[in-house]
């Protein structure tokens, strides 16, 4: 594979940690002849302020007007979407998703499990000891397959970029229990691309990977018959064209396409909702 024509993984400033206006994304998306682009920058949540990390609250409806304008404009050179990469807030705070698509018409989530969160806050992962960090880290990602509203999971081998990572009995139990869930609720699997354009390579056994894409995550699940998608994870423009596609090739095996939303699907009824004028 030495051409990706599709990607909704693509952040913007307002993050705090990407660069570029949000048009350039787009213009060199349809320069390097991309299809179809979503943007899916880190949620904005009304509950939390994490400057450097995702954007405030308050900037959603300037990111909402930016790519419905890109939507417009672009509309006969490439298909644009509006999405967010969320962590999963829990069950008792899930109802935020359907807001997001009532209120300003997102067409997907995609889930980037960064964080854990609680009735009592949130932190991160590598916080916690190893294998409570795991297994949390697996509980929460499947709870948030199950719920229905992520179209699917960006870069599952996140954990082997935490400090003191090996690919031991601890982890093997956390990425097979991840990818059977991804199977059994038909949420396909991100190779994510952020990593391999400036990540450090390791060497596990006979094989030389990077952190994440972590090649032996990607074996369980070609093995287990999980659905594997790209995702650039663009943080700048020119990220659309300065990944190595070719490397994973004979790995990915579908491609994302419209609806996009997974609470589309017919045992979701219950979640859909009319989307605004």
């Amino acid at each position: 594979m030495n051409k990706l024509d599709y990607c909704f993984h693509s952040h913007t400033a307002r993050c705090g940690h990407a660069y570029g206006r949000d048009e350039e994304y787009v213009q060199v998306a349809i320069e390097g002849g991309f299809s179809a682009m979503g943007f899916s920058d880190h949620a904005m949540f009304p509950f939390l302020k994490q400057p450097g990390m995702r954007g405030s609250f308050g900037l959603i409806k300037d990111y909402v007007a930016s790519v419905r304008d890109l939507q417009r404009k672009y509309a006969q050179d490439i298909d644009i979407r509006l999405g967010f990469e969320a962590e999963w807030i829990g069950k008792g705070r899930s109802s935020y998703f359907e807001e997001l698509y009532r209120d300003f018409g997102f067409d997907y989530f995609i889930l980037g499990h960064h964080m854990w969160f609680d009735e009592d806050g949130c932190g991160w992962f590598a916080s916690l000891p190893r294998k409570e960090a795991l297994k949390k880290y697996a509980d929460d990602v499947i709870e948030a397959l199950g719920s229905g509203y992520f179209l699917y999971l960006a870069h599952p081998d996140l954990f082997m970029s935490w400090p003191g990572a090996d690919f031991g009995p601890l982890e093997k139990e956390a990425a097979g229990r991840i990818v059977d869930a991804a199977v059994v609720f038909d949420v396909p699997l991100e190779l994510n691309m952020g990593y391999s354009r400036y990540g450090e390579m390791v060497k596990y056994g006979n094989v030389t990977t990077y952190r994440y894409p972590f090649l032996p995550f990607w074996d369980i699940a070609k093995e287990k018959g999980a659905k594997v998608v790209i995702g650039v994870d663009a943080h700048a423009p020119r990220d659309y064209l300065e990944s190595d596609f070719r490397y994973f090739e004979g790995i990915v095996n579908v491609k994302v396409s419209p609806p996009f939303c997974p609470i589309f699907k017919g045992q979701r009824d219950k979640h859909i909702m009319g989307r605004p004028n």
